[in-house]
């Protein structure tokens, strides 16, 4: 049941973000693609995502035996998983507010290292090698390669 809600939330969110994209103006003069190009991809891109994963849930479904109780063959969340949520969630709210005072790359580093060391305490050194190098790859590539303004905050680049 769980697998079905999250199907239900993508199509929900690629609903919101095409729509939104759908309002972004578009200018006679300048770039050819215009600036509703890179949203409608994503917006592609999610709504692929979804029917894929819905395809997904139906052939495990299909697959299952009726005798099963839960189809997913998911066990339950349980304490410890949804303390592991509630903390990613709580993580990434104070990214968000703190993402302008800190910067991208170091609030992104800390954001990440937080949640994967949530997730996965045993493996420190993947999470720190993930949480130094996404941000300073997403930077690298949004900042300098694609002219994208990133907030700064405490350091200099």
């Amino acid at each position: 049941m769980v697998d079905v809600l999250i199907v239900i939330a993508i199509v929900a969110t690629t609903a919101a973000y095409g729509g939104l994209t759908a309002a972004i103006p578009v200018l006679a003069v300048g770039d050819p693609l215009g600036p509703r190009a890179f949203p409608s991809v994503i917006t592609a891109g999610m709504a692929i995502s979804a029917v894929l994963l819905a395809l997904e849930i139906w052939r495990a479904r299909r697959a299952a035996a009726p005798a099963q109780a839960e189809p997913s063959g998911q066990p339950p969340l349980g304490r410890r998983g949804v303390v592991s949520l509630g903390t990613v969630v709580l993580c990434f709210v104070l990214y968000v507010l703190l993402v302008e005072p800190l910067g991208f790359v170091l609030a992104s580093g800390l954001f990440l290292m937080a949640s994967c060391t949530t997730l996965n305490r045993r493996i420190w050194r993947t999470n720190l090698t993930v949480a130094i190098g996404v941000p300073l790859a997403l930077y690298l590539l949004l900042a300098k390669l694609l002219m994208v303004p990133l907030p700064a905050g405490l350091l200099p680049f």
